[in-house]
């Protein structure tokens, strides 16, 4: 307001003095005396017939000016040292050297030039990452499917990118990228992409690279990374599937030619795939295609013919086939359980609703929803949900419905019960099977958070954060 009145008036504007504030600081007066001082000895020389100042000698100010420089020097210049980083106290004294040897001007530029290139360095290197994730979806299968895709985990690789991604970031984080892929050399041995040997079962078939947590792509990583890496994992026969993309983030990679407008594949190189999740089931459907032995349902799905056409029965038998199991040993058991056949987008229970049936799914597709409909898992023939509620005996935490033309099977709290007096036999086969349900459900949580925390904690950094690093196999 005073500047403002000053300026309207005809006056000076008034500002901060640094060299005063400076100085009131190091004598360690914290008063507001010091203020009402200063303003009555400017009163008083105004007043004055004469100028006190020609009666100082010169050298009193000349020391006063040196004083506050060099206490300027030894703060920012000296003791700045323990409280930046290396390359801030270089860019501090390069700026200082720039400012003396030009002008403040040029040397304030030369300094804000250098920062700025100091970001561009630091941001591709750091500003961008990849995590190496699990390779397991929420799909619950059937218990011989797991096996499967226990044993040919090593075939997926998949990473979830974050960041803004430039060309000098984009460059980094693909070099890092081909060493986590595992290709057949033209002497049969098995090495990275990169060139460095592995020591991996088998070459990768699938790369999977999720952009959900991509803030940014310029077009030149676009086109001189993602496209090259398109079409060298063409060559090697591994299946490129981009997941999670945003809108814009798609614009630039089908401008730049890396998928094809619609999504389409590029040479049969590359995927685009709604979520993280539906990629890695994509993948998963594939490696049990090559296993053989599958049949396609109606969704695309592979399914068990024994599950899927042998009731109940059979449905249990896959969990409790260990040495010493007959499948005879379960006769009576269909007494005890409800069949359903319900039609697709049936709701078959909702977040809240009591948890007194247990459910098998004999033939179809049943889908665990959140409040916000994103789907948390799926089951498929010889899954079994609800489980977790039915036991701890509280309301459903998550809503289930059927994706399609589905046959369940149902077991009550009730009838649990009634087989527990009637043929505690049945009832220790069931628990048990819902048991080890439980522990493969579970197990695809454990090994994503076990590899994430091994991830964190290996001595090369295997994820890329701070630094970044990612596990080659």
């Amino acid at each position: 307001v005073s500047n403002l009145l000053s300026g309207v008036t005809g006056g000076y504007t008034g500002s901060y003095i640094f060299s005063q504030t400076i100085f009131t600081m190091r004598t360690g007066l914290k008063t507001r005396v010091v203020c009402v001082v200063i303003i009555l000895c400017e009163a008083v020389m105004f007043v004055l017939p004469f100028s006190i100042l020609a009666y100082i000698p010169r050298m009193f100010f000349g020391a006063l000016l040196t004083f506050i420089g060099v206490d300027l020097i030894i703060d920012h210049l000296v003791e700045s040292f323990h409280k930046m980083g290396p390359a801030d106290y270089v860019l501090a004294w390069l700026t200082f050297l720039a400012i003396n040897l030009l002008n403040l001007e040029l040397g304030m530029l030369v300094g804000i030039a250098l920062a700025t290139l100091h970001f561009v360095l630091v941001y591709a290197r750091r500003g961008s990452s990849a995590m190496l994730l699990t390779t397991r979806s929420r799909v619950f299968r059937a218990f011989q499917d797991r096996q499967v895709l226990d044993a040919r985990a090593h075939r997926v690789v998949a990473l979830q990118l974050h960041g803004y991604l430039f060309f000098g970031s984009a460059v980094r984080l693909l070099e890092e990228v081909k060493g986590c892929v595992v290709i057949q050399s033209p002497d049969l041995n098995l090495v990275h992409l990169d060139g460095t040997p592995s020591r991996a079962r088998d070459t990768t078939g699938f790369l999977v690279l999720d952009f959900s947590k991509v803030t940014g792509l310029d077009a030149t990583a676009a086109g001189s990374c993602f496209r090259p890496l398109g079409q060298v994992l063409t060559q090697h026969s591994v299946r490129l599937v981009l997941t999670g993309v945003p809108p814009h983030i798609l614009d630039v990679l089908t401008r730049q030619g890396v998928i094809q407008p619609a999504g389409a594949p590029l040479d049969g190189g590359a995927l685009l795939v709604e979520s993280l999740d539906l990629g890695l089931e994509h993948c998963e459907e594939a490696l049990l295609r090559e296993h053989g032995g599958r049949r396609l349902s109606a969704s695309g799905v592979g399914t068990l013919r024994n599950v899927g056409e042998g009731g109940i029965v059979s449905v249990l038998a896959q969990y409790l086939n260990t040495t010493g199991f007959v499948q005879d040993d379960l006769d009576g058991l269909e007494e005890f359980f409800t069949q359903d056949s319900v039609a697709a987008d049936s709701i078959l229970f909702a977040k809240g609703d009591s948890a007194d049936t247990l459910f098998f799914v004999q033939q179809g597709e049943v889908e665990l929803l959140t409040d916000d409909g994103e789907r948390l898992q799926r089951y498929i023939d010889g899954g079994v949900f609800g489980d977790l509620d039915f036991f701890l005996e509280r309301p459903r935490t998550f809503s289930a419905i059927a994706r399609t033309d589905s046959i369940l099977w149902r077991l009550s709290s009730r009838d649990l019960g009634k087989m527990s007096a009637q043929r505690p036999d049945l009832s220790t086969a069931v628990q048990r099977a819902a048991l080890r349900s439980l522990c493969l459900s579970a197990s695809t949580v454990f090994i994503g958070d076990a590899e994430e925390v091994q991830l964190q904690h290996a001595g090369d950094g295997m994820m890329m954060h701070a630094s970044p690093m990612l596990h080659r196999h």
